[in-house]
């Protein structure tokens, strides 16, 4: 016999939805109802009655999945799986099959961005803001480590990260995989590629400069990923 639902129900469903995972709304959901003494749903039912309700069931708040990081920050979609195995991010999911996503916190993200601001560099700011949720630490980024302005024509020897091959310009470097230099001005040392690659600078660093993401990632630890316990309540 189907028990009809309370407006306290749809308060509570109305509430986990849209700021965890779906296998967390369930178990969430169902461990408020079991100490509040409502009666038990099942995932269908959770989501027949979020569907009647107009809820928005994907996941935008606290987690998000690493489609989604990509999405905001424009890279490849195998960049964000890349930071959880070397162990940069946590993620948690609901099985080992590769049709299961990835959820990553942006509370981990935040700690990241304070701790090595200059991984973030690459970003514009309204990519930051929707990435941490948060304006103030998009800010912190961009304040402690702001985009170096990159003079075009200006020569500067760089390395192909894939090859190892060096070239003496960005110019001969584009020419050789066959993209205009802005192309490769635009990527280097970052975690994007112009032409299929990725590209390092050969120029003298400054002194006791901030970490860029492709040193955090190439300096990184490569431990087991720490399994995450969920919250429910």
């Amino acid at each position: 016999m189907r028990q009809r639902w309370t407006p306290e129900e749809l308060a509570k469903l109305e509430l986990v939805c849209g700021d965890r995972p779906w296998p967390l709304v369930v178990q969430t959901y169902n461990t408020w109802a079991r100490e509040s003494n409502y009666p038990e749903r099942s995932s269908l039912a959770l989501e027949r009655k979020s569907q009647q309700l107009g809820i928005y069931r994907k996941t935008e708040g606290l987690w998000i999945t690493t489609g989604a990081v990509s999405r905001i920050l424009e890279l490849d979609r195998a960049t964000p799986l890349r930071w959880v195995r070397r162990g940069l991010i946590n993620s948690w999911r609901n099985g080992e099959s590769r049709s299961y996503p990835h959820y990553v916190r942006r509370t981990d993200f935040r700690k990241l961005a304070r701790q090595n601001p200059c991984f973030f560099r690459p970003f514009r700011r309204e990519q930051l803001v929707m990435l941490f949720d948060s304006e103030e630490v998009a800010d912190y980024v961009l304040e402690h480590c702001p985009t170096p302005h990159v003079v075009p024509g200006r020569e500067r020897p760089v390395v192909c990260v894939e090859t190892g091959k060096k070239y003496d310009s960005i110019k001969a470097a584009a020419k050789a995989v066959f993209v205009v230099p802005p192309r490769v001005w635009a990527v280097l040392d970052t975690h994007k590629t112009a032409g299929g690659y990725h590209w390092r600078s050969l120029a003298p660093k400054a002194v006791g400069r901030c970490a860029t993401l492709m040193d955090v990632e190439a300096t990184a630890p490569r431990p087991e990923i720490p399994c995450i316990t969920p919250d429910f309540r």
